[in-house]
């Protein structure tokens, strides 16, 4: 269900702040996840997938499991393009660091294997994304495929945590089945450290935007001590963060939807950092439509078609947001009790991020997990924003000496063609009329 357009003069938390600490949502640390190791990793015809998809979790709250990195098929003929060519490799080395380079080839280093690809086609630059008023559907992933789209989302590896957060994660706790991603949380069986393990997926590198219209449609099990995810926030700073979060609270008897947004961390006193609101009579253990509307002077929250929250002005990001979907153990919802059953999964139906009344804003490009030294083995990854849907020419020059230019996201170039040593690495990002700029100061070695 489409959420009501609206456009405040002035903003205000419409939704009451509550002031009871323990049910105020925690704080996560500043870049906890934009860094670390990351690997990459998994919907039938639509009423096969309603019929599997719009009832209740069973006794185990979970899914069965299958394969998670299959490639897509057309015409029952197994492909890869969907795929793209870094994620052919990134399935085979799933539990490989990509940083370590092989688990993430660059482009050029795929086409020195691949015969029937020398040479990179690419797209047609047709200028910037349409302004015309109205809706436009620009990224959506309704997981029809055998295995997750590898073009769409990473697959985190290792610990994601923070505070008193008891889980690490793992590309085998998600899935696609029945139409639908399955997020699942189980014991991690000999890790006295962290004795839980969940997925974790995000789109970081692969989409962001600066405003628009975000929906997910999900449901959620009541697994006392596990909470549940999807939230945003900007490539390289903590704030402002965008949230949607059930807490199953340990001595809870139902789960809790909160939507919150946070715009600054302590020392800085809660009520003056964050807002939020609280659902408590919604079932989410049945399918419901969660949406954001985020635009430069507004920012709200609405489950089926219902606004919980707006944000203060100050709370309103004006930066390209990616989003990342994930459970936790512990923490803000207390620790697991004798309640709390694993495996235990959540589902999302889909997720879609539409373009509304034409805002575009301007393109932005940054290095992702920027480092001073590069190996002639580990690649320099862009992320780019605000092209949409049309085509984008990322190129990497060296002072300016064109390098190699891809239209193809995940955007990662190999420093193999350089030689040893200092180099002032340039990227440009066009769809043919606009075009950013980042540079980079690096060394390189063998």
């Amino acid at each position: 269900m489409k959420s009501e357009v609206r456009h405040p003069v002035e903003m205000s938390v419409s939704a009451s702040v509550e002031t009871d600490a323990r049910l105020v949502p925690e704080e996560r640390a500043p870049d906890a996840y934009s860094g670390g190791p990351r690997t990459e990793a998994t919907r039938p015809p639509a009423a096969a997938r309603r019929s599997a998809g719009d009832g209740t979790f069973n006794s185990t709250g979970r899914l069965s499991r299958q394969q998670n990195c299959a490639p897509r098929t057309t015409r029952g003929r197994a492909t890869w393009s969907a795929l793209g060519l870094a994620g052919i490799l990134a399935c085979t080395a799933a539990s490989e660091d990509p940083d370590a380079g092989s688990a993430v080839p660059s482009e050029e280093d795929l086409l020195l294997d691949i015969p029937e690809a020398k040479k990179e086609i690419l797209c047609d630059l047709t200028g910037p994304p349409s302004t015309a008023k109205g809706d436009v559907l620009i990224h959506e992933d309704n997981f029809d495929g055998e295995g997750l789209d590898l073009a769409k989302w990473n697959v985190a590896e290792g610990y994601r945590g923070h505070g008193a957060i008891l889980n690490t994660t793992s590309p085998k706790y998600v899935e696609v089945l029945h139409g639908l991603l399955s997020i699942t949380t189980d014991r991690n069986l000999g890790d006295s450290r962290y004795p839980y393990v969940s997925g974790f997926v995000d789109s970081l590198g692969k989409f962001a935007r600066t405003y628009g219209r975000i929906e997910m449609r999900a449901r959620f099990p009541f697994v006392p001590g596990v909470w549940f995810a999807m939230w945003g926030r900007p490539w390289t700073q903590s704030f402002p963060e965008v949230d949607i979060e059930v807490l199953n609270a340990s001595k809870g008897d139902r789960g809790q939807l909160y939507f919150v947004n946070h715009w600054a961390a302590p020392p800085i006193p809660a009520d003056e950092r964050r807002a939020y609101s609280r659902t408590l009579d919604v079932d989410l253990t049945a399918f419901h439509d969660y949406t954001i509307d985020w635009r430069p002077d507004a920012l709200t929250w609405s489950i089926d078609g219902e606004k919980k929250l707006e944000a203060p002005a100050h709370g309103i990001p004006h930066l390209p947001v990616y989003w990342m979907i994930n459970a936790w153990v512990g923490g803000w919802s207390g620790a697991p009790d004798e309640r709390t059953f694993a495996p235990a999964a959540f589902a999302v139906d889909h997720v879609r991020v539409y373009r509304v009344d034409g805002l575009v804003a301007d393109p932005q490009i940054t290095v992702l997990r920027p480092r001073a030294l590069y190996s002639r083995s580990r690649p320099v990854e862009l992320a780019v924003a605000n092209f949409d849907e049309v085509c984008t020419h990322v190129t990497m020059y060296d002072g300016d000496r064109k390098i190699w230019t891809t239209s193809r996201a995940p955007f990662r170039f190999s420093v193999r063609r350089l030689s040893l040593g200092q180099h002032t690495l340039r990227f440009v990002a066009t769809d043919g009329e606009r075009r950013v700029e980042t540079s980079l100061q690096v060394a390189v070695e063998r």
